[in-house]
C-alpha cells in the first residue's frame, strides 16, 4: 500500500499506476520489504508485485491468500469507502 498524493487518489492509499509515473516498487527497496503481523494470526508480505495474506497458528501458515494489484487495489477501494461512510456518520 502506497499513500499517493497525485490528484487521481486525492491522497488514498492506491495500487494502481497513473500517466506519467509508477507505484509498482517506486521508492521501495525490496531487500527491506518482510512479513508484518497484522493482529489475530494474520500477516502481510510484498513481494515485488502481489500482496501476501496469510493467517498462521504459531507453528506453520495455515491459509494463503495472493492479492494481485488489481485485487489488491479493490479491497482497498472497499477499505476506504468504508472508512468514508464510518466519517460522514461521526
Amino acid at each position: 500500500m502506497i499513500d499517493c498524493s497525485c490528484c487521481e487518489c486525492k491522497g488514498r492509499a492506491c495500487l494502481t499506476d497513473h500517466p506519467g509515473h509508477s507505484h509498482r516498487t517506486k521508492g521501495i527497496n525490496m531487500n527491506n520489504i518482510r512479513k508484518e503481523y497484522l493482529g489475530d494470526g494474520a500477516y502481510i508480505q510484498y513481494d515485488g508485485w502481489n500482496f501476501i495474506l496469510t493467517t498462521e497458528n504459531g507453528i506453520q501458515t495455515t491459509n494463503e491468500i495472493v492479492l494481485n494489484p488489481e485485487v489488491a487495489k479493490s479491497l482497498l477501494d472497499y477499505i476506504n469507502k468504508i472508512n468514508e461512510m464510518n466519517r460522514t456518520r461521526e
